[in-house]
């Protein structure tokens, strides 16, 4: 069974096990500051009670959310659970848009998302 979480702070090290990659240490100074303000979020994606995903994001005031990290295990991508977080942080911000932006390899899947792709940056607007 899959369920969306927000974050708490008992899944620090679970967070920081799923991200791989060189964001490794910004994750880590990102959580850790986390709970001085209210703008910084992270939902996280539980099966059976283990976290297999997350979403970092920025909610700003403006109502413009900003997806900044999203991280799934291995073995549980191209399952769909990278959508179902991107939708439900859509859907819990309250904002009015939201702004991405990504590698050039993921061009395809933001777009199938409803993002709009700008033809000379990599960033990606979608109305919410």
């Amino acid at each position: 069974m899959y369920r969306i979480e927000e974050f708490d702070a008992k899944d620090n090290f679970d967070i920081l096990a799923i991200s791989e990659d060189e964001w490794k240490i910004p994750i880590s100074s990102i959580i850790y500051n986390m709970s001085k303000n209210s703008v910084e979020k992270i939902l996280v994606l539980r099966e059976n009670e283990k976290i297999i995903g997350f979403i970092y994001m920025f909610v700003l005031p403006n109502k413009l959310l900003i997806p900044e990290f999203m991280y799934i295990k291995k073995e549980h991508r191209k399952r769909g659970h990278g959508s179902k977080l991107l939708k439900e942080a859509e859907k819990r911000s309250g904002c009015e848009i939201s702004q991405i932006f990504f590698d050039k390899g993921l061009s395809k899947y933001y777009t199938e998302k409803g993002y709009k792709i700008g033809e000379n940056l990599r960033v990606a607007i979608k109305e919410l």
